[in-house]
């Protein structure tokens, strides 16, 4: 039998809102980044956090998805 921790422990609350194809993820601190894309395929530019953009691409219904970051550099984004 599953206790009531057991299954509540499996639990976490997605906090972002949707307008269009953007979706705005927040965090404690506000807003976190910005993701732009549908199925299949996104694109993520944070605002608060450290690191790069990041690219994802996966085949919907499947679970499988390649995802690639770019690196911040000292004169822009590194490919």
């Amino acid at each position: 039998m599953l206790s009531l921790w057991t299954v509540a422990v499996g639990c976490r609350l997605r906090r972002s809102a949707r307008l269009g194809s953007l979706r705005f993820n927040f965090a404690k601190g506000g807003l976190s980044s910005i993701s732009f894309g549908g199925r299949g395929a996104s694109l993520n530019v944070p605002v608060k956090r450290r690191g790069g953009p990041r690219t994802t691409v996966g085949l919907p219904g499947t679970g499988l998805n390649w995802s690639a970051a770019r690196l911040a550099s000292a004169h822009g984004w590194l490919c």
